[in-house]
């Protein structure tokens, strides 16, 4: 039973990365964004009850993965987990001056939603939910990741846009709850400074 978890997991990592390839994608049907937001977005050590995974091999997959498509933006990935449960994980990914998906705020965020929940097949974006940004500002959304059949497959997407900045997070094995309470504490951690 523990190998299948494992390939599900593998898989869903796998998406995330594929995800956030088209989430920094400059090719046609993207948007450069623009007007306010941080010029920087930093990568602290701890937040809230997170820290900083010795583990960020997926992040430097990401950055791997978008090398070079990024428009000129900077962009950012790094992996935390739970203080008290390493099997708690949030991917954050995104970046600064970087392309986004075309259309109006709704599509932007649809898309960005939906980051790596086109491999594996079957799975799909649940209800989205506004989310307080915290005082990083910008508009921002979660939405559950619905395994094929219904099932619960322990993913919430969140995405955030300020301006410049747009971030992606994956939270594995959190509630849609608790993502959307951790949320504005992340946001606001990384645009410190």
């Amino acid at each position: 039973m523990r190998p299948a978890a494992g390939r599900r997991r593998v898989g869903a990592l796998l998406g995330t990365v594929a995800g956030a390839a088209l989430l920094v994608a400059g090719a046609a049907g993207c948007s450069s964004s623009s007007g306010g937001g941080s010029g920087t977005l930093s990568q602290p050590d701890k937040i809230a009850s997170l820290k900083k995974s010795p583990d960020q091999s997926m992040a430097k997959e990401i950055l791997k993965a978008a090398k070079g498509q990024t428009g000129g933006g900077k962009l950012t990935a790094v992996v935390y987990q739970d203080g008290s449960d390493s099997s708690k994980t949030v991917m954050v990914y995104g970046g600064v001056g970087i392309p986004l998906p075309s259309g109006d705020t709704d599509s932007q965020f649809t898309s960005m939603l939906g980051s790596g929940t086109e491999v594996g097949g079957g799975v799909k974006v649940g209800t989205v939910a506004d989310v307080d940004a915290g005082s990083a500002g910008g508009n921002a959304k979660c939405a559950p990741i619905l395994a094929s059949g219904g099932g619960d497959s322990k993913f919430v997407n969140c995405a955030w846009i300020n301006g410049k900045s747009a971030l992606v997070l994956t939270f594995q094995s959190y509630s849609a709850d608790d993502a959307r309470t951790l949320l504005p504490q992340i946001l606001t951690a990384m645009t410190k400074g």
